[in-house]
């Protein structure tokens, strides 16, 4: 028996309209995954990332004390601004970023001694480090100060903890500096340095 022209017809409708059904599930499927934002995402750990550097470098936000022996108008507190630079008495602005406090000593003893004082004795501190900040689904996003050995479950408690969309399983940590963000478990002991960020993103399920 032969199928008419009209039933060949609508098997052949019926075809398209399952796969363009199926076809539009699996877009659909890899635009929900791709949302999810680190569902199943690999985390990375503590050896993969960048380390807390043992030596503290100076940046952005860093809060110093200068002494200059016998030159009290010329000592005092200064912060090293957005560009990197600590702006002195006499001698103006200083590049100061990446430098340890002792490098820093070293320089403003030549910029001083250039015309400005003789033989100058100067000690740098770094009374105040800049902060760390935590962003995305916690319940008090902004910056805050750093401790020693502060990992990043308790900097995120800090915060205020997460928020009822926050997901839990996996946040993102950027070191100072970097553009680069490393997807971690927040309940392993990873360290948080000054200037870090800590990203936790929004769960779907």
């Amino acid at each position: 028996m032969h199928e008419g022209a009209g039933v060949r017809s609508f098997r052949m409708t019926l075809r398209l309209n399952v796969r363009g059904f199926f076809t539009f599930l699996s877009l659909s499927l890899c635009a929900l995954l791709a949302a999810c934002g680190g569902a199943g995402e690999k985390v990375m750990s503590a050896s993969d990332i960048p380390a807390v550097d043992s030596v503290y470098r100076l940046a952005a936000g860093d809060k110093l004390r200068v002494n200059i022996f016998g030159e009290k108008e010329l000592s005092g507190q200064f912060e090293v601004d957005r560009d990197g630079t600590v702006n002195l008495v006499l001698i103006g602005k200083v590049e100061a970023i990446g430098l340890t406090a002792q490098q820093l000593e070293q320089r403003l003893v030549e910029r001083y001694s250039a015309g400005y004082l003789v033989n100058p004795r100067i000690n740098v501190e770094v009374y105040d480090q800049r902060p760390y900040y935590v962003v995305g689904e916690i319940n008090k996003p902004g910056n805050y100060p750093i401790s020693a050995g502060l990992t990043v479950r308790s900097a995120i408690a800090n915060a205020g903890d997460y928020s009822y969309r926050a997901n839990k399983k996996v946040v993102y940590l950027r070191r100072a500096g970097q553009s680069a963000e490393y997807p971690i478990d927040p309940d392993s002991e990873i360290y948080v340095a000054p200037g870090d960020t800590i990203r936790v993103g929004e769960r779907y399920f």
